[in-house]
């Protein structure tokens, strides 16, 4: 157990973090000046505890697809409009998070209206865009997988230097721990099933279990 005082223990280590979405005392245009001024991606930014405090990989997809941001602009290529949008749904999605106990990114009413009234997510490990429809785009950032969508979240005249093969890899879907979904959801993937899951299904339909899972 370490011992210390408030200032050491705890204020100490609260000035290390950047702007928390589920703080009221949070100051956006602080933040705004540091994102505004960096040469890093957007993409990594956002999981810079230094900048958003409390995003990982799963509300970084969802946010920067809410807001129609690519993951690859710079910070100093943002419009104030961009970071505007980007914040806005950062607190909006933590805070629903904080409030549901869940990571759900998908207002109630869009999920309604796209006839997919189960959806949680947008982008995050999906094979396709939960809102257009488009192959979703992966690819490796700071060793931690992202996503995108290029109809949603094009890319334009900003990041001409951008490997646009990089961006476009097919993304491997996977059962997140993190972000679960329903057997019935992950039955329309079924690379997101576990082997018993997998196994039973195939017997419910006649077909061969043996071989591996790939």
């Amino acid at each position: 157990v370490q011992h210390g005082t408030e200032e050491e223990l705890y204020l100490a280590k609260k000035k290390k973090l950047g702007q928390d979405g589920l703080r009221e005392d949070a100051d956006p245009e602080l933040l705004w000046a540091q994102v505004s001024s960096s040469k890093k991606k957007i993409g990594l930014l956002l999981m810079d505890q230094a900048f958003f405090a409390g995003v990982g990989n799963i509300y970084r997809a969802e946010i920067l697809f809410k807001a129609g941001v690519h993951p690859e602009l710079l910070g100093s290529e943002l419009t104030r409009a961009e970071f505007s949008r980007i914040w806005t749904h950062t607190v909006e999605l933590l805070r629903r998070g904080f409030i549901s106990g869940s990571i759900l990114t998908v207002d109630k009413h869009e999920a309604i209206q796209l006839g997919k009234p189960r959806m949680r997510r947008y982008i995050y490990n999906m094979h396709r865009c939960g809102r257009c429809n488009s192959p979703v785009s992966s690819w490796k950032m700071a060793s931690r997988t992202c996503y995108a969508c290029p109809s949603c979240q094009p890319l334009d005249y900003r990041a001409k230097e951008v490997d646009k093969s990089v961006v476009s890899s097919k993304v491997k879907v996977f059962n997140s721990h993190c972000a679960r979904e329903s057997l019935e959801e992950r039955l329309k993937q079924p690379e997101k099933l576990r082997v018993k899951e997998l196994k039973a299904e195939l017997q419910r339909r006649g077909l061969p279990t043996s071989g591996l899972k790939k």
